[in-house]
Parts: structure tokens; sequence; C-alpha cells
């Protein structure tokens, strides 16, 4: 039997003539109505009875969440832009991604952001010569802040993303963190030490769920012990066939550690780590997503279900 197409996460309506309200669409990104726009309030969309629980556990609370781990290329950009996408659909807007990796991460590149949208060092400042930016704004209302290969301890400075964080938590109650690997570098342990959730991304590989316990206990060692118990492991799986660890044996294991595991199958279009297009996602990737959305939004400080 052929699985129904995907559920594809809301989008703003786009009118004849290819627009977002007054907001011109990009159709260079391959997210979905995709648009450039200044900063702006979120604005409450109807959804379901489960869909207006969460949104209204959302409402009021202002929270940064950190998608952090030692080792590379278990999923962390992809995981903060869908996390962050699923989120802003559920809250109507009102989240942001924003990209610290020195050097330049990829979360722009996986959004689809244009060149002309704005990085995390024109928010602060150090325009690139190139002209004006623009904010890029993905499907559900989540704005990416994508990283700068110019991005440095000189040009990103602790003060700095204190600053830049301050300026998006005024308009965004949720800001979403892509952080380097490792764990190592200044701006981590800030992002980490400011943290109200943490995520954790692993696959079901055995070198990756050794990595993610060195990670927890590199979280556990700076004092943030707290927020090690309240944290969210994202457990990612590998192609089928490949040798790995039972998803449910992970989740066993980590339970009496964190607050909640959350299981996404293999999608082959998320392996090749090109632009996502959400449409090409399969129906249970998506469902993994949205479920983690509700598992963010119930786990989130102040909630008043997480708080129960």
């Amino acid at each position: 039997m052929k699985a129904p197409p995907p559920k594809p996460l809301p989008a703003p309506p786009l009118s004849a003539a290819g627009t977002a309200g007054d907001r011109p669409v990009s159709h260079s990104s391959v997210l979905t109505g995709a648009v450039a726009e200044p900063l702006t309030e979120p604005t409450p969309r109807p959804g379901t009875d489960q869909e207006r629980g969460d949104r209204c556990l959302l409402t009021g609370l202002r929270g940064n969440i950190a998608v952090a781990g030692v080792k590379g290329g278990e999923g962390r950009t992809t995981l903060a832009l869908l996390l962050g996408s699923a989120l802003a659909g559920l809250y109507g807007g009102g989240v942001v991604a924003l990209d610290v990796a020195p050097h330049g991460g990829t979360l722009a590149h996986r959004a689809g952001s244009p060149r002309y949208a704005a990085s995390v060092l024109d928010l602060l400042g150090q325009p690139r010569p190139t002209g004006p930016r623009s904010l890029w704004r993905v499907p559900g209302g989540l704005v990416v802040v994508g990283g700068d290969r110019r991005i440095s301890q000189q040009t990103l400075t602790v003060g700095g993303y204190r600053a830049l964080r301050r300026q998006l938590a005024d308009r965004y109650p949720i800001v979403i963190t892509d952080t380097a690997a490792g764990l190592v570098d200044p701006i981590t342990t800030v992002v980490l030490a400011r943290a109200d959730l943490l995520v954790i991304p692993m696959s079901t590989r055995s070198d990756s769920a050794a990595m993610a316990g060195a990670a927890m206990d590199q979280v556990l060692a700076r004092g943030h012990g707290a927020l090690l118990k309240r944290s969210v492991v994202v457990v990612n799986a590998i192609r089928p066939g490949d040798p790995g660890i039972a998803p449910q044996r992970i989740a066993e294991q980590l339970q009496p550690i964190v607050q909640a595991v959350v299981c996404v199958p293999w999608d082959p279009h998320l392996a090749g780590g090109t632009a996502i297009d959400i449409r090409r996602l399969a129906a249970p990737t998506m469902q993994a997503y949205q479920s983690l959305a509700h598992v963010i939004a119930r786990s989130m400080p102040g909630s008043q279900t997480g708080a129960a």
C-alpha cells in the first residue's frame, strides 16, 4: 500500500502574484514559501486542538535552545532547521535559528537561503560590501540567521553573541542556536551557559553513541547538570541495512539521564547534505519532527506541562 504524501509544515499563504502579503517571495529557495522579510512579531495561526494547546504553552515563554554535540556529521544543523520550522509552525512564528559556528556553518545552505540573506555578522553591524540584507523566513515562520565565513573569535566575540541574542530575543520568544561541533569554542561555552534547553543529536552508529556520551560528560563537567537532566536527545536512524544500535535500546539507556529521547527515521533526502526541500521528506520524518516539537514545547522552562 502506497504511503500517503507527507503533510507539509505550515507556510504563509501565497497570492496569485507570488507574494506573501506584501513581502516578495524568492523562488530560488527550495523551501516552499520561504520569504525575505524584516523582523516581525509572530502571528498565531489556527490549528488542531493539540497544536493550539502547545501554542498556549509557548505563548509568553522566552527560551534559548542549544543544539550541540561533540562530533560533526550527526545532523546537528538539520535538527536545528527542522525543529525550528516545526516549532514555528506550532507557534505561528516567533522562532529564530542562528548559526554561530566559526568560519560559517551550513544552516543557511540547508535552508536554501539566498546570498542576500542576513548573516550573524550582518546583524552585529559588520555588513558585507554587497548591499542591504534581509532576514530569511522559511515555512512555518522560522527565521534563519546563517553563519558567515568571516566568523572567528575576533569577529564574533562572547559579548557580540550576547548582544545578538538579546536583539533577537526582543522579538522572538524562542532562539535556537546551532553551535560548532566539539563544545570547546568560547561561543558554545556561552550558549550552553545561557541555554534553557539542550538538544543533542546522535545517530544509531556505535561511535555516535560514544560521542553523545562524551558530550553529556562534558556538559556535566561544566556544571550544567540541571541542563543535562532536562535535555532532549534526538536519535537519527542510519541507512537501513547498515550496522548500528537499535534506536529503542538507545532510548532505554538514555531515558534515566535526560528528559526525553525522540527517534527520527532515516530519510534519503536528508542524507545527501543538500538544501532541504520539505516536500521531499518522507511522511514518517515529518511526523517525527512534529512529535519532537511537541516534546520541546512541553520541556521548555515555564511550560505548565513541563513543570508539572
